[in-house]
């Protein structure tokens, strides 16, 4: 990428993009916050920054500069661009408040995540109108990015490999399960032959007992990965069963397991994470199923 691309870039922001007062942001939560309220008025190499750090705070945190703008294909310069247009003097400061709030020993519970999603320096309980405002526009981020960058060519083996499945045996746990529910709805509006794997009275192993080769387990699982989810799918392949993994990562462990995946990013705010993307693309696949068994001649 040319420096000139980027002094292109630097010379938009200049008008669209008004400095925070850096001084006012004390934890990660609020420079989080503050980054989605001008994401929109930014030029498009900063939208690719700021997309990054609200959806992956945890790396914009840990790793170095060299590293993030080899991740995100822009210049070191440009997140110290960034950072100033936010009002920092750099972007060491900026990534300093953003590993004081980074934990990962420990999930964080959901009354302590709430306390994050307040207007930037303002204490009090947030209206509902800042709260649904909120969370429409990163949902609505979230699905133009992803329809931008979907994998079609992933998805569609996918929708081949159900096509000739014996059982399609699916699983999801946490905030996966609501997706594991719809996908086992739709393959079962389709008259498959489809089991939903909910491990009730730790009975996983026994419903994973039926498959074998030519099944498809399909795995719904999103960092921090349940761990149910993992010894089902590891169990699956041990049976001969296909793994399929609907994942946040190519490199996450289920993707690690499975020979299909469909990478899927929802929104992240304040560490509550949404499923609209990822309930779009269930509901993608089920649908194009559908079409492929009314397909009447042979691909």
């Amino acid at each position: 990428m040319s420096d000139l691309h980027d002094d292109n870039d630097a010379a938009q922001a200049s008008p669209s993009v008004a400095p925070a007062n850096a001084s006012s942001l004390r934890t990660s939560d609020e420079l989080i916050n503050v980054v989605r309220l001008k994401r929109n008025g930014m030029p498009n190499r900063l939208r690719i920054i700021a997309d990054f750090l609200i959806d992956r705070p945890r790396e914009a945190a840990m790793l170095s500069t060299p590293e993030l703008a080899d991740i995100m294909g822009v210049a070191p310069s440009a997140l110290v661009r960034f950072a100033k247009a936010l009002g920092f003097s750099g972007f060491a400061p900026m990534q300093r408040i953003l590993k004081e709030g980074i934990t990962r020993e420990a999930p964080v519970a959901y009354g302590k995540r709430l306390e994050g999603l307040r207007p930037p320096g303002d204490p009090s309980v947030p209206s509902i109108n800042f709260v649904f405002e909120a969370f429409f526009a990163a949902n609505i981020q979230a699905m133009e990015r992803y329809r931008a960058n979907a994998d079609l060519a992933a998805i569609d083996r996918v929708v081949i490999a159900l096509k000739s499945a014996r059982i399609i045996a699916v699983m999801g746990q946490k905030r996966a399960f609501p997706l594991a529910a719809y996908l086992f709805y739709g393959l079962a509006r389709l008259m498959r032959q489809v089991v939903l794997i909910d491990a009730l009275g730790g009975m996983a192993e026994s419903q994973i007992a039926m498959l074998r080769d030519g099944d498809i387990f399909l795995a719904i699982s999103f960092s921090p990965y349940a761990e149910g989810v993992m010894a089902a799918a590891a169990l699956a392949r041990e049976k001969g069963a296909q793994i399929v993994a609907i994942t946040d990562r190519p490199d996450s462990p289920p993707a690690r397991l499975a020979e299909l995946v469909i990478c899927v990013e929802d929104s992240n705010i304040s560490e509550i994470r949404s499923i609209s993307v990822t309930s779009t693309v269930v509901q993608a696949i089920f649908v194009s199923l559908g079409m492929e068994l009314n397909r009447k001649s042979p691909r």
